[in-house]
C-alpha cells in the first residue's frame, strides 16, 4: 500500500530524545490510532495491520514468533534486530505501565477491537448546554474537570466483549447485513412467536432459573429469526451493554419508566440533588448527563408527555437541566502517604481500628526469606505500624486461639509483608496459632485464611477515638470535595488539637455556671 512504510508529521514525537522517528502500531496506542484514522482521510484504503491475537499472542504470520506471548519476545525481537543492523539504540529505563487492575501480576495491552458506538458528539452543544444550568460543587467542576470532558468529547463506545451485562440488542442478517433493532420481548415474539421455547424449557427443568434471565446471556443468543422473502437468518450480535450506560439509565429505568412508574417519575425527575466521588465526572456523572441530553430532548419530553397526557399522568418538567439539578463532587479518602486505599494493597485503616479497639489482624508465619521469628517480639511491617499509630519497641498484646493474651514487643520489619507478623515457634503455640500455609498471602486474603493461622495484634495503652473523633476528622479536615489524607494518627492528632481543647473551654463555663 502506497501509505505503508513512509514517514508522516506527528505532534506527539519529540525530537529530544531518540531518533525523532518512531514506528506507528495504529492497533495498539490511542495517539498512533488518531493519526491512523487522520491518514483514512487521505487513503481510505489503508489497512490496520495488527500482529497480534486476542489471546496476547502473534498471529500465525509473524514468523518466528508466531504464537509466542508478546512480552516475552521482546529480548529476542532486540536481538533479531541488532543482527540485521536495524538497531539504533536499546536501554533499560523506568516508565509507567498499565496493569489489570483485579490482578496486578497482569500487564494489559491497548488493542483496537470493532464496537459498536453512540454519536455522542453529534449532540454535545446539547450537553454542554444541559451542564451550564446544573449547580456543581465546588463550581469549579462545571468549566474545569467536568466541563472540558464534555468539551473534548469523543464518541461513546456503547459495546463490551463480555459474558454478563445488558445484551446488545441488535439483530443482523447473516446473508445480506441488514439491522434490526428489538425494544421489548413482545417484538422478538411478533417476529418470532417460539423464540423463547429454548428458555421456558430451561425454566422447566430448574424452576429456580429467574424469569429476568429471558433477556440474557445464553437465553438471548439462541434467539432468531426469518423475514418472509429475505434469504438468510438474524441473529444478535454478541456484546454485551456498557454497563455505564446502565447506570446512566437510573433516573428513569429504576422506575420502569415509560412503561410503568410514570407517576412516581414525574415526582422525582429530575432529582434535587446527587453526589458521588470526583473520578465519576468522566464516569456516571457524565453517563447521567449525556443520557439525559439524548433520551429526553425537547421532542423526547414532547412525545413523553404527550403520552402522559392520554394517560392523565403527572408531566416531565420541560426546563433544563436534566437528569439532577445539583452535584456534589467529593474528594478521595487516601492513605496517610496520599495513595488511594485498597483492601488488597491493605493501606487502609480499619473501621474497628478507629471506633472499637486499636488492632489488626495478621497472617502468622514463622519465618520469611532468610528472616526468622525471634522470643517475645512480633514483627510487622513499617506500614501497618505506622497503621497501628505505634512506635517501633512498642508493647502489644497478641490474641491467638489459646487460653491467653500474650504480651510482645512490635518491631518494624523492612521487607515483610503486609498483615503478616513474623513470631517465634515457641510463642506460636503458645498462642494456640500456626503458621499459614498460602504463600504470598495478601492483605485482602487475611480474614478468609483458616482461624489458626490468623492473630490480632493490640495496642494496650491507648484506647480506640471513638466514633465522634472519626466523624470530626472528616468534617473539620477538609471540605468534601477535597482529598483527605486518612489515618488512626490524624484521628488522635485532631482529638489533642480540636476535641481536648473543646472539652476544656466547655467544662470552664459549666463550672462558672454553677457558682452563685
Amino acid at each position: 500500500h502506497p501509505a505503508l512504510h513512509r514517514v508522516v508529521a506527528a505532534d506527539f514525537v519529540t525530537m529530544d530524545s531518540g531518533t525523532g522517528v518512531v514506528h506507528l502500531a495504529p492497533a495498539f496506542g490511542e495517539d498512533d490510532h488518531s493519526l491512523y484514522r487522520r491518514l483514512l482521510a487521505l487513503h481510505a484504503d489503508l489497512p490496520l495491520l495488527c500482529a497480534v491475537l486476542p489471546d496476547g499472542t502473534f498471529v500465525p504470520e509473524f514468523t518466528p514468533y508466531a504464537g509466542r506471548w508478546v512480552k516475552e519476545a521482546d529480548k529476542d525481537i532486540q536481538r533479531e534486530l541488532g543482527s540485521r543492523g536495524l538497531l539504533v539504540h536499546h536501554e533499560v529505563y523506568r516508565h509507567e505501565y498499565p496493569f489489570c487492575w483485579r490482578s496486578e501480576d497482569d500487564p494489559l495491552i491497548q488493542y483496537a477491537r470493532p464496537a459498536w458506538y453512540i454519536r455522542t458528539t453529534a449532540r454535545i452543544d446539547e450537553a454542554i448546554a444541559n451542564n451550564q444550568h446544573v449547580r456543581w460543587l465546588p463550581e469549579h467542576i462545571k468549566t474545569g474537570r467536568f466541563g472540558d470532558f464534555l468539551a473534548n468529547n469523543v464518541d461513546w463506545a456503547l459495546s463490551r466483549e463480555r459474558f454478563w451485562g445488558t445484551p446488545l440488542n441488535v439483530w443482523i442478517n447473516d446473508v445480506s447485513g441488514k439491522q434490526v433493532v428489538f425494544a421489548s420481548v413482545e417484538e422478538i415474539l411478533a417476529k418470532n412467536p417460539r423464540a423463547f421455547d429454548h428458555f421456558h424449557t430451561a425454566r422447566e427443568a430448574d424452576p429456580t432459573l429467574s424469569e429476568h434471565l429471558i433477556v440474557h446471556k445464553p437465553w438471548i443468543d439462541s434467539v432468531t429469526f426469518e423475514e418472509p422473502g429475505e434469504e438468510g437468518v438474524y441473529r444478535r450480535v454478541p456484546e454485551v451493554i456498557d454497563c455505564w450506560f446502565d447506570s446512566g439509565c437510573m433516573p428513569f429505568a429504576q422506575w420502569g419508566f415509560p412503561h410503568q412508574g410514570r407517576e412516581i417519575m414525574g415526582k422525582s425527575y429530575p432529582a434535587d440533588f446527587i453526589s458521588e466521588a470526583i473520578d465519576q465526572t468522566r464516569g456516571w456523572f457524565y453517563s447521567l448527563l449525556m443520557i439525559a441530553t439524548l433520551v429526553f430532548d425537547e421532542d423526547g419530553v414532547n412525545r413523553l408527555n404527550k403520552m402522559l397526557t392520554e394517560a392523565g399522568d403527572r408531566l416531565l418538567a420541560p426546563e433544563l437541566p436534566r437528569p439532577f439539578k445539583t452535584c456534589m463532587v467529593l474528594g478521595h479518602v487516601t492513605d496517610r502517604e496520599g495513595k488511594k486505599e485498597s483492601k488488597s494493597k491493605g493501606n487502609y485503616t480499619p473501621p474497628d481500628v478507629i471506633l472499637d479497639r486499636v488492632r489488626m489482624e495478621f497472617a502468622v508465619l514463622a519465618e520469611h526469606g532468610e528472616e526468622r521469628g525471634a522470643p517475645g517480639v512480633a514483627r510487622i511491617a513499617r506500614e501497618d505500624l505506622d497503621g497501628l499509630d505505634l512506635k517501633d519497641g512498642a508493647e502489644v498484646r497478641l490474641f491467638g486461639h489459646g487460653p491467653e493474651a500474650k504480651t510482645f514487643v512490635v518491631r518494624a520489619a523492612k521487607k515483610l509483608p503486609r498483615r503478616v507478623v513474623l513470631l517465634a515457634r515457641e510463642d506460636i503455640d503458645a498462642l494456640g496459632a500456626k503458621p499459614t500455609e498460602k504463600k504470598d498471602v495478601r492483605p485482602v486474603e487475611v480474614p478468609s485464611l483458616p482461624a489458626r493461622e490468623r492473630v490480632w495484634v493490640e495496642d494496650m495503652t491507648t484506647p480506640a477515638p471513638g466514633a465522634d473523633a472519626f466523624r470530626w476528622f472528616f468534617f473539620a479536615s477538609n471540605p468534601p470535595w477535597n482529598a483527605t489524607r486518612h489515618s488512626l494518627q490524624g484521628v488522635r492528632d485532631l482529638q489533642k488539637e480540636t476535641l481536648v481543647k473543646l472539652r476544656n473551654v466547655y467544662s470552664f463555663f459549666c463550672i462558672y455556671a454553677n457558682v452563685d
